[in-house]
């Protein structure tokens, strides 16, 4: 079950990163997590981040850079 619910954190996570996307801009939402990332030295193994209930930071940026135009769509 605790799996479980990481994996709804995860998802949760990276429909925030949607949201903020789509007040803020792509560009902006992308900038702010690359300045989270290089604040940050932890790098997460997939196994990890299986584990966690976030996604990393280089997933979640991947995420948003594939949606491309789809990120302002209703």
């Amino acid at each position: 079950m605790d799996l479980l619910l990481r994996a709804v954190n995860r998802r949760l996570e990276y429909e925030a990163d949607l949201i903020g996307a789509r007040i803020a801009g792509k560009d902006a939402m992308i900038s702010a997590l690359k300045k989270m990332s290089e604040m940050s030295s932890e790098r997460m193994s997939k196994f990890q981040e299986i584990l966690s209930d976030h996604p990393s930071i280089e997933n979640r940026i991947r995420r948003l850079q594939e949606m491309g135009d789809l990120i302002y769509e209703m």
